[in-house]
């Protein structure tokens, strides 16, 4: 018997497994190396003219639960995410959702001045604008 195998759904059921490989890697059940107790909210870093801009999920997290910090050529965010479930109240089908402390460290692109970092909390987004040196506005001015 022949069987034909979907091309599409092969990739994504590869796809998946990577994810899950990923995900275990870094904050699973059994980790490949010890990253204690955290979790690492996802980010997009993007580069404008003027800036550079930092996007985190950040889900039922308040904005004085946060800390973000510029080190030298590094942003760093920190926080807690806190579980508002009580022992004992329900029987879990499916766990998925992370809780629990945090710290995401991202190396930056450009250098920054740590005087003129904004942010904002909106809707789970945390969003992150570091101005540009002018040294490195100098940098992209004189690329070809």
């Amino acid at each position: 018997m022949v069987r034909r195998i979907k091309p599409v759904v092969r990739i994504l059921e590869i796809n998946t497994r990577v994810s899950r490989i990923r995900r275990e890697a870094l904050v699973g059940s059994k980790p490949l190396f010890q990253l204690g107790d955290q979790w690492f909210p996802p980010v997009d870093i993007f580069e404008k003219e003027d800036d550079i801009v930092v996007e985190a999920e950040m889900p039922g997290i308040q904005a004085e639960e946060l800390t973000v910090s510029v080190l030298s050529s590094r942003l760093e965010i920190r926080g807690v995410k806190k579980d508002i479930r009580s022992p004992g109240w329900a029987s879990f089908l499916r766990l998925e959702r992370e809780y629990g402390p945090f710290r995401r460290s991202i190396p930056l692109p450009a250098a920054v001045n740590p005087d003129k970092v904004k942010g904002c909390l909106k809707n789970g987004i945390l969003t992150i604008v570091l101005k540009k040196s002018a040294r490195r506005k100098k940098e992209l001015e004189r690329r070809p």
